[in-house]
């Protein structure tokens, strides 16, 4: 059982530094040469979420599946769905198991982040988890779930939601309190209106 949470541990860590690399970079929602992208898992209370935050109908209701590996000539499909909302960009949580590698520039990134920035290189993943197939891979990006809210006083906001597994429900009210006029948010929407610009 130790040896089970001490292995997760070491996951979340490599994905959360991955994921970290990839904001710094601005590559949270870009796709990159290699990335392992899939859609999304079904969200509950949809409509509710919809229009307060505006998430894109076409999101609604899809499996949690179909990875595929962004090939060179896919690109610029690939990052107009995950901008859509239609895909999501997964990370790393490395071990053994089914789901498919990140290749090319992905996967220089990926392997930068544990050799480099976290020295995990030496680690041989079946020596630490034997024959379980703990491998896996977590969305980069995360919709919160039965999304509610109320106002009480006239003055106070109380809001309720749920999260999948591995997300944080401070990332969630930081993004929350910049899309109600926060820099954070105007600045990610001004980068996000100049890429389409380019196009």
């Amino acid at each position: 059982r130790n040896r089970l949470f001490a292995i997760a541990a070491v996951q979340a860590s490599v994905f959360n530094w991955w994921l970290s690399d990839r904001a710094r970079f601005g590559l949270v929602d870009s796709v990159i040469p290699g990335d392992v992208v899939r859609k999304p898992p079904v969200l509950h209370s949809a409509e509710n979420f919809r229009e307060n935050f505006g998430r894109p109908s076409s999101t609604i209701a899809r499996p949690a599946s179909n990875a595929v590996v962004a090939a060179e000539d896919q690109l610029e499909i690939l990052r107009d769905s995950v901008e859509g909302g239609d895909l999501v960009i997964t990370g790393p949580l490395p071990g053994l198991g089914g789901t498919p590698l990140a290749e090319k520039d992905a996967l220089e990134r990926e392997e930068d982040v544990m050799h480099t920035q976290l020295g995990l290189g030496g680690l041989q993943w079946d020596e630490v988890v034997g024959d379980r197939k703990l491998g896996s891979r977590r969305d980069a990006v995360a919709w919160p779930m039965d999304v509610r809210t109320d106002i009480s006083n006239g003055k106070d906001l109380f809001i309720s939601f749920s999260l999948p597994p591995g997300s944080f429900a401070t990332v969630f009210l930081s993004v929350l309190l910049g899309s109600l006029g926060g820099s954070a948010y105007n600045a990610y929407q001004a980068r996000r209106r100049r890429r389409a610009n380019k196009r």
